[in-house]
């Protein structure tokens, strides 16, 4: 009966191996783009792929257990000219240590495809979700620019006698409720932000990453009163 490690012992094992898997993190300074194209999805998911822990210690599992398959013709309990000769026969037709060692880098195999594209699912996702939250970011910060310019005719034409106070206060109430919107939108590109590096970059999520990534007002953000934008 054939039996095989469990997986996370292979696992440990390759990763206690030394000099199997020469690739190391791959940590450009930024990330190389963040649009949901297929170009740009490729490219992060290949990033991500070399910064995963999980599929390089599947890789060296990988390696070791193909290492080990070249080990299993003969083995201590076998040191006799019939032990080696019926091992290596039983091998040699596909049977024994060397079919299970077979089985085993299979099942690795399929794991690392498995998680490979997971991983390069989950990527694509936060891309089209940081985008998302990105857009409505920007759509945010206009409608209040242009609510900005509006307060500004209005109140110029409050202080000539024009129109009402309650007007008026109505359309500073809007500008708070603008703002609020600002605010949380800033702060869902943000998280999407954060959730994309932290995908990409598992080490450090938070490298390199912008004000306006980060959900913080940047420079030029509106101030508290209608009409008025604070500077740097």
């Amino acid at each position: 009966m054939i039996t095989s490690l469990p997986s996370a012992f292979i696992l440990l094992l390759g990763l206690l191996t030394p000099g199997v898997s020469a690739r190391g993190p791959v940590y450009p300074p930024v990330l190389p783009c963040r649009d949901p194209s297929p170009e740009c999805l490729r490219r992060l998911g290949e990033i991500a792929v070399g910064n995963s822990l999980e599929i390089a210690s599947l890789d060296r599992a990988i390696a070791y257990q193909k290492r080990k398959r070249w080990t299993v013709f003969i083995n201590a309990d076998g040191f006799t000219p019939a032990g080696i000769a019926t091992r290596l026969a039983r091998n040699l037709l596909g049977g024994g240590e060397r079919a299970a060692s077979r089985l085993e880098i299979d099942a690795l195999d399929r794991r690392r495809a498995e998680t490979e594209a997971a991983l390069r699912l989950r990527v694509a996702e936060a891309a089209i979700d940081y985008e998302t939250a990105r857009r409505r970011h920007l759509l945010a910060e206009s409608r209040l620019e242009a609510h900005g310019a509006r307060a500004k005719i209005v109140e110029a034409g409050y202080r000539l006698g024009e129109g009402t106070t309650e007007a008026l206060l109505a359309l500073w109430r809007e500008g708070e409720d603008l703002r609020s919107q600002l605010a949380a939108a800033a702060s869902e590109e943000g998280r999407g932000a954060l959730r994309l590096r932290g995908l990409v970059f598992p080490d450090r999520p938070s490298a390199g990453i912008s004000p306006a990534e980060a959900g913080r007002p940047a420079s030029g953000r509106h101030s508290g009163r209608i009409g008025e934008v604070e500077g740097g």
